[in-house]
């Protein structure tokens, strides 16, 4: 009888159990609403080892572990991620059946091969020696761990746990907030104080089958055999007891809401449901990614509040906190496609999508009636409640029973709205129509003819119209319609928004626009940091942002920011030289995590709208979207805390495993050259919402932007000592970033040490001074045979100078002698001439400058004494006492020499002119005549004595110029460089063209 009764109790539970479900499913208790999370879904397509998941924890440096049947990885919000297996007692293919988190330790892991912990990201999972049997459930109480398995209980801390005698057989295990431990075996529910070493578990209630255990605060949910328990902690006392609901609890969230799952026996099975304690109902929640039924094995909530489950074979499922409303066809809307939203001044909210007009009726929606062959316009215009307008095929009107077309307008409408006069303005292909009351429709004269896309009245009676590919036009009250230049072949809407009822906004394909005080254009693209460059709608919430629409989806920029980069770039505009960089906007992405089904815009008109209490509705192609600005500062989500993952040298190519960084980390010489650098910060429900910025000192000179990338390469790193520094922040948020910093050596080789280096440098000092003073010796050798040839060039030149000009004299004077005729008194004259210019050649207290100038007047003076021809003589106006070289002087004097027997010769001149003036780096002669001139291109065959003096003129690097024409005067000029020993060279006076 005994066993009769049993059987008879199981099977009357199974069915209730049984019937809960199907109450469920069909229709006797209503799901909780879809809207309220937003659900995605990791699977091994994602990287996921396996996907049976049997266990989820989130360690306190924010990464997301998840334990597989197949063995452990992570996920930092970006990507899943493999721990490495450095110790060999680690098998990264094992299965993980229970995880904990520990604010020290790290991650505690109750595995099918023992029990193993990790004490940070990369590092390698140490075995802890309690047993080499499986473990089922692992907890964390302060500094005690308690953990377990079909062989019973073993407590304590790292390093010294020990197995509880006659432990109960454990499950699992849940920590109270009263500081207890609570666990579910297979003989039911126990109860253990801390210090967990000191004390034994507790039977609170008995079981004979499986059972399972969550704690929220003061309050314990367990499950015995079929039956769900509400246990008072403190008292271990059960408060209710629901009997035959055959469910598992998985957590309790911060709202409060109890997540159950459960597979009945020979029941389909319950798959992820709520609990609603209050009238036992279990409520599933419908997960359109899951298989029907799935199970589901495990639950967690995350620091922002996002609800992970790991099923039996779909992997994990994660619902965020939608921050966003979809509405679509189960709300009511006649389709999913919408192209307008407009709000009337008396609550009504009209929608427009493609299979016709809805309006809201309470909380949902009502299609009203639309004909079928009739084509769906994109604009719809609220007057009230019950009263719409529509562009369509022709301009209709709703009016309380039925729609009607408007009579008058013939053309195709484009849009439909009304300005701040009252006026009803609809515009298309063929113009712009304004109607007044029930008047008619009157076109607004001097738009030239174009696709209108919008209309908007300012507060002072300016008016803007917005057309496709000719861009904005504007009108001052009585002027002239004109065009706005924000470019060529632009697509521009009117204003969608005025700032302060004073500045306006546009929005247009290539970009965002405003009109500044300064009565300017502000233009804002991607290069600035907006999510894309189209603008199909926007609006304003009272915190100081605006919500762009476009085709990428809903972003948030604040105008604030928007201003600073306006600025900033105007600054830059106005201040030449090298610019700084340019500061970017911090654009927050309102996407599918936020419960958005689709991020696509459309581009009707209005495709946005504002109600009074600031509620933004947004048209899209996947349903009306409403949002509430302050679901967006909630400030739920916690900081991001960037982390070094791995570095990896690049010179081994592609496959290079990556290296756990260290807190250290030394190359030794000859690698560490060429490094690739990868980090993450964790936020695994929000990890498209991070940006990374990072430096590496002594490369980088400032913070590099680096936006979603997370990983930075520094090819051909020369050696030393290294401190790289990642900055993590939200997309939007102006927080300051979370910074880690990591510190690296990279050796030099032999070759590249500085003792090496030191000692080369020695060696190569001591070389070059040995050069030197051996090209000293060498070059006072030189000094000395050319101080040598110098003396021996001097006596050749007396000599040539006594023979050619005594010598001839004197043997002049033989042959007139011996003739009987000679004039003993021009001879001596001749003689003496000649010996005075030999002394004066050759006095080295005449190498002046001056004594030069005054030289060369004197041999013009001499040269003609008779006074025919005349002689006018210009010297420098103050005397120049500056050293020159006697060879130097020399050669100027023979010049002057020729040049004034040439004038002798062939001039016939009555007036010779000498000019001589010096400047810093140079002399200038010039030597003029009245004679009969001559034309220098035809000069007479056999004659040198041009050659001859260009030539002179050249030795000592000068130039000579010539200027003379057939009965003209002549004169011949040379620029002659001064030679400037142990002078500071002065600046440079180039000759007259």
């Amino acid at each position: 009888m005994g066993y009769l009764w049993q059987q008879v109790r199981w099977h009357t539970l199974r069915v209730m159990g049984l019937g809960c479900w199907l109450v469920a499913q069909h229709g006797g208790w209503a799901a909780p609403s879809p809207d309220r999370f937003h659900a995605s879904q990791r699977t091994t397509a994602n990287g996921l080892p396996q996907n049976t998941v049997l266990a989820l924890a989130q360690t306190t440096d924010g990464f997301l572990w998840m334990g597989t049947f197949r063995g452990l990885a992570s996920y930092d919000g970006f990507e899943i991620l493999q721990p490495p297996s450095a110790d060999p007692r680690w098998d990264p293919a094992t299965s993980i059946n229970a995880l904990a988190s520990h604010p020290q330790d790290g991650l505690w892991m109750a595995t099918a091969k023992g029990l193993f912990w990790m004490d940070r990201y990369g590092a390698s999972p140490v075995r802890e020696p309690v047993t080499n049997a499986a473990f089922r459930a692992v907890a964390v109480l302060g500094e005690e761990v308690l953990a377990g398995g079909e062989w019973g209980v073993a407590v304590g801390r790292r390093g010294a746990l020990r197995i509880l005698p006659n432990s109960p057989w454990m499950h699992s295990a849940a920590i109270a907030g009263t500081g207890r431990a609570w666990i579910a075996g297979r003989k039911g529910i126990f109860r253990m104080s801390a210090p967990l070493s000191s004390n034994a578990p507790v039977l609170v209630e008995p079981a004979r089958h499986h059972s399972a255990v969550v704690c929220s605060g003061p309050t314990v949910w367990a499950s015995v055999d079929a039956d769900l328990l509400e246990i008072d902690e403190p008292t271990a006392r059960i408060r209710r007891r629901w009997s035959g609901v055959g469910v598992r609890p998985l957590l309790v969230d911060r709202a409060g809401n109890l997540w159950v799952s459960r597979k009945i026996h020979e029941s389909p099975a319950l798959g992820l449901a709520t609990f609603d304690f209050e009238t036992g109902v279990v409520r599933p929640y419908p997960l359109p990614a899951l298989p029907e039924h799935e199970e589901v094995m495990c639950g967690m909530e995350d620091a922002s509040g996002s609800l992970w489950f790991g099923t039996l074979s779909s992997g994990v499922v994660c619902l965020s906190p939608a921050r966003v409303e979809v509405f679509g066809k189960a709300h009511g809307l006649p389709g999913e496609d919408v192209w307008s939203v407009s709000s009337a001044p008396d609550g009504g909210l009209w929608i427009l999508t493609r299979s016709g007009p809805a309006r809201r009726v309470g909380q949902g929606f009502v299609a009203t009636p639309w004909h079928s062959n009739e084509r769906v316009g994109e604009s719809i215009l609220a007057v009230g409640q019950h009263e719409a307008m529509a562009a369509t095929i022709a301009l209709v009107g709703l009016h309380p029973d039925a729609w009607g077309t408007e009579p008058g307008f013939r053309s195709r409408p484009r849009f439909v709205t009304v300005d701040r006069a009252g006026r009803r303005v609809a515009g298309g292909d063929h113009g712009i129509l304004t109607q007044v009351g029930a008047g008619p429709w009157q076109p607004v004269p001097g738009l030239p003819r174009a696709e209108w896309l919008g209309w908007e009245l300012g507060p002072d009676g300016e008016a803007f119209a917005g057309s496709k590919n000719h861009g904005l036009w504007h009108q001052l009250p009585g002027g002239p319609w004109r065009r706005v230049p924000l470019g060529d072949f632009v697509n521009a809407a009117a204003v969608l928004w005025w700032e302060d009822g004073r500045w306006p906004w546009v929005g247009s394909d290539m970009g965002l626009f405003r009109r500044n005080e300064r009565g300017q254009w502000d233009h804002w693209t991607t290069r600035d940091g907006l999510l894309e460059d189209l603008v199909l709608a926007m609006e304003s919430d009272r915190h100081g942002h605006l919500f762009l629409l476009g085709h990428l989806g809903i972003s948030r920029v604040a105008i604030a920011d928007l201003k600073a980069v306006a600025n900033a770039g105007a600054a830059r505009e106005a201040t030449p030289g090298k610019p700084a960089a340019p500061p970017r906007l911090r654009v927050r992405r309102i996407g599918t995590e936020d419960g958005m089904v689709s991020t696509e815009g459309n581009n009707g008109f209005p495709a946005s709208t504002r109600e009074p209490d600031g509620t933004l509705w947004f048209a899209t192609t996947r349903g009306a979207v409403r949002l509430r600005p302050d679901a967006l500062m909630d400030g739920a989500m916690p900081p991001p805390k960037p982390h070094v993952l791995g570095v990896r040298e690049m010179s081994q190519g592609p496959g290079a495993p990556w290296l756990h960084p260290g807190s250290n980390r030394v190359f030794k010489p000859g690698s560490g050259r060429s490094l690739a650098i990868r980090f993450t910060a964790p936020i695994p429900a929000g990890g498209d919402r991070v940006r990374f910025e990072c430096q590496l000192d002594k490369v980088d000179p400032s913070m590099r932007y680096l936006g979603q990338v997370r990983e930075a390469q520094y090819p051909a790193l020369p050696p030393g000592t290294y401190q790289f520094k990642v900055a993590a922040t939200f997309e939007d948020e102006p927080h300051k970033p979370g910074v880690a910093l990591w510190t690296f050596e990279v050796q030099p080789l032999w070759w590249e040490r500085t003792s090496i280096q030191a000692a080369a440098g020695l060696l190569g000092m001591m070389g070059a001074a040995g050069l030197l003073a051996r090209r000293r010796r060498l070059q006072r050798h030189i000094a000395t045979l050319e101080r040598a040839n110098a003396v021996e060039d001097e006596r050749r030149r007396l000599a040539r100078d006594l023979h050619d000009g005594l010598g001839s004299e004197i043997a002049r004077l033989n042959v007139a002698a011996s003739s009987g005729h000679v004039d003993l008194g021009a001879v001596s004259r001749d003689l003496l001439r000649r010996l005075q210019t030999l002394v004066w050649l050759t006095d080295p207290g005449e190498d002046r400058l001056d004594a030069l100038c005054r030289a060369l007047a004197s041999r013009v003076e001499r040269f003609f004494p008779q006074g025919l021809p005349a002689v006018r003589v210009e010297l420098p106006p103050a005397p120049d006492p500056r050293p020159i070289d006697g060879l130097w002087r020399r050669e100027i004097t023979t010049w002057l020499d020729e040049a004034l027997a040439n004038i002798a010769k062939h001039s016939g001149a009555r007036e010779v002119r000498l000019r001589i003036a010096s400047h810093p780096n140079a002399l200038h002669v010039a030597l003029s005549d009245d004679g009969c001139g001559f034309d220098p291109a035809h000069v007479p065959v056999g004659g040198r004595g041009l050659g001859n003096l260009r030539s002179r003129v050249a030795a000592l690097g000068g130039r000579m110029d010539l200027r003379s024409a057939p009965g003209a005067a002549t004169e011949v000029s040379a620029w002659i460089p001064l030679p400037q020993p142990h002078a500071v060279p002065a600046p440079a006076v180039r000759p007259p063209d």
